[in-house]
């Protein structure tokens, strides 16, 4: 009977063993099917999000639109804020205002007007970390004798196309009486995107199927070239002669500088809106013209945002791609800089290197003088040029305040004129002002176009006119420089270069 009743027993616990097992089994499979489904709808949502994503955000590593040299491209929103510091005992003075100059004088930049703040925080951090960093170990050698004044510097060199480029240079002057004289010059690139924060690095600035080793090994070359033959000892027999440059000694610089390169692509570099500047090569600084090679250049258009990053909305200015000379809005925004057309053979472009907001009342009387007389002798010069449709004409003039020895004000302008025929005047002319905006430019000297496009432009007319006095009309003076006076002077120019070569033959 015992028998038979475990028997029993034994059947009913194996009856709840299984039906336990198929329970648990049911649900487990619940559980799977449930999870298969969530894990659908969850990769379902990613590959949707990323779909919108790709859309919405293109990747801009990948995307190459490079840049032509007639392209225009915009200065960035932003303003520029210095700070200044100053460490140690007094060594000078600035004369103009008698300002202070002790043995370690810092400024920097902290950028103003970015709408995300923490880009524009992070951004400054790094500038102002960068020179506490260096300042600290400065500071250490205020009481070392042998060194007469150090100064750090973080100026901004390149800002424009939402890019940004900061130079940190650090200067040591040490005692030139010290039989050790030394003058130590350091300079540290800092280069970022205004819509990330995120560091530029040197292939950044390149398209990613860019031959960069090559470029960088032909531009180092190429710029040691150019100061090698500044600084030939002989100098009357000194000429921009790039055949006669001793490629030996420049070619082992690059080749040193390559091999280092080699090893380590993250160079130290920064850039202005025409050149790639890369310190130290070899105890030189090599300037890379970026016009040279412009199709592998990226920077101009692959961190350009989509979006208006800064606070205000202004109409940005635009200069010519690989200008040599942009004139940066912050200085020169209320000097009213104007181009434009005179009848339909005569283009004009009138500058102005002066600030008119920090004019005094007097300066800005000779100011007014100045541009009103530019304007006098543009409109004489666009009527006596109409009469000659055959040929087009590129007037450009620069004005400026001035100031005598007698503390009068006075003024200045410059005018140079280049004629070029009709035809290259109708379908060139972007080709001729961009160019022209990639020579290099000065404060007291309009651009002659007849220099920068010999092939198509020829000398016309140049006007040189100042005034020591703008209430004394009889202070005026005028200068004109024909085109006969060019040619005889070339004339006597050729005729003292054959007279040389024959006396020293």
């Amino acid at each position: 009977m015992y028998e038979l009743n475990n028997k029993e027993d034994k059947k009913k616990k194996s009856g709840k063993k299984i039906t336990s097992i198929i329970i648990i089994f049911i649900m487990i499979c619940i559980v799977i099917v449930i999870f298969s489904i969530l894990k659908y709808k969850s990769l379902s949502n990613q590959i949707f999000n990323s779909s919108i994503i790709s859309t919405l955000i293109p990747n801009k590593s990948v995307e190459k639109k490079p840049v032509k040299l007639t392209d225009k491209a915009k200065f960035n929103g932003i303003t520029e804020k210095t700070e200044k510091e100053s460490y140690g005992e007094q060594i000078d003075y600035y004369e103009y205002d008698d300002e202070s100059v002790m043995k370690l004088e810092i400024q920097y930049v902290q950028i103003e007007g970015l709408k995300n703040r923490d880009i524009q925080d992070k951004i400054n951090n790094i500038i102002k970390n960068e020179v506490d960093e260096i300042k600290e170990k400065r500071i250490a050698e205020l009481n070392n004798e042998d060194i007469s004044k150090m100064s750090i510097n973080a100026l901004v060199y390149g800002d424009f196309a939402d890019v940004l480029s900061i130079c940190v240079t650090e200067s040591i002057d040490y005692d030139y009486g010290n039989e050790n004289y030394e003058y130590v010059n350091n300079e540290y690139g800092l280069n970022f995107s205004l819509e990330t924060g995120d560091f530029i690095s040197f292939k950044d600035m390149f398209w990613e199927d860019s031959p960069v080793r090559d470029v960088l090994s032909e531009s180092l070359c190429k710029s040691l070239a150019w100061q090698y033959d500044f600084d030939v000892e002989d100098f009357d027999h000194w000429e921009l002669n790039m055949d006669d440059v001793d490629y030996s000694a420049i070619q082992s610089k690059v080749n040193s500088f390559m091999n280092k390169y080699d090893k380590n692509q993250d160079i130290n570099f920064y850039f202005t809106a025409s050149d790639i500047i890369v310190p130290n090569v070899e105890d030189e600084t090599c300037y890379l013209n970026m016009a040279d090679f412009f199709e592998e250049v990226a920077i101009y258009t692959k961190y350009k945002s989509n979006k208006n990053l800064y606070e205000r909305d202004p109409e940005l200015r635009e200069f010519y791609v690989f200008s040599d000379h942009p004139m940066y809005p912050q200085y020169y925004e209320d000097t009213m800089i104007e181009s434009g057309y005179k009848f339909d053979n005569i283009y004009f472009n009138l500058y102005c290197y002066e600030n008119y907001k920090e004019m005094t009342d007097e300066e800005k009387k000779s100011f007014d003088m100045a541009k009103n007389e530019i304007y006098n002798r543009l409109n004489e010069y666009a009527e006596k040029l109409k009469m000659n449709r055959e040929h087009g004409y590129i007037i450009e003039g620069i004005y400026m305040v001035g100031s005598e020895d007698e503390g009068k004000l006075g003024y200045s302008i410059d005018m140079q004129i280049a004629q070029c025929s009709k035809e290259y005047f109708d379908n060139h002319l972007e080709d001729a002002l961009a160019a022209g905006a990639r020579h290099t430019k000065t404060d007291v000297s309009a651009d002659n176009y007849s220099y920068i496009d010999e092939e198509n432009f020829e000398f016309y007319e140049s006007c040189s006119e100042w005034s020591d006095d703008y209430t004394d009309e009889n202070a005026k003076k005028i200068n004109i420089y024909t085109k006969e006076d060019r040619l005889e002077e070339e004339r006597l120019w050729e005729e003292e270069t054959e007279n040389a070569e024959q006396q020293s033959s």
